[in-house]
């Protein structure tokens, strides 16, 4: 690791702030931390990926830089935000989305994926969701 990621960004997003971190070019990998954190928690992996990646990490609603949602934070709304950035962020598709703890476990199948009927393919490190 030799530290040179950029500061975050913001992008606004259906009206609201959301911080952000894009780097590299190639396949779109997307980094998605747990409730309560932020995309700081991916820095180390950011780095690494962008070499051969289009990496975007983001600051969930109403985490770290990221303004909050209207409505109540479900992990549906979280997801439904997350597909409102992608576009924002003018992602190609599939997108591969990376994500721990709780992020981990809701976005394989996430509205990200259905809303837009746009394939992902998903990794986790939350409990319980080995071979999502």
């Amino acid at each position: 690791m030799t530290g040179t990621l950029p500061a975050a960004d913001e992008l606004t997003v259906a009206g609201r702030r959301m911080r952000c971190r894009i780097t590299g070019d190639g396949p779109p990998v997307v980094l998605l931390h747990g409730i309560g954190r932020t995309l700081d928690d991916f820095t180390a992996q950011q780095e690494l990926l962008a070499a051969d990646h289009r990496v975007l990490s983001v600051d969930l609603p109403g985490h770290g830089g990221s303004a909050p949602l209207d409505v109540p934070h479900t992990l549906p709304a979280l997801a439904a935000a997350v597909a409102d950035f992608l576009d924002a962020a003018g992602v190609s598709w599939p997108a591969r989305l990376v994500g721990n703890s709780s992020a981990g476990r809701w976005r394989c199948g996430s509205p990200p994926t259905r809303r837009t009927g746009r394939p992902a393919w998903c990794w986790s490190t939350a409990p319980g969701s080995a071979g999502r």
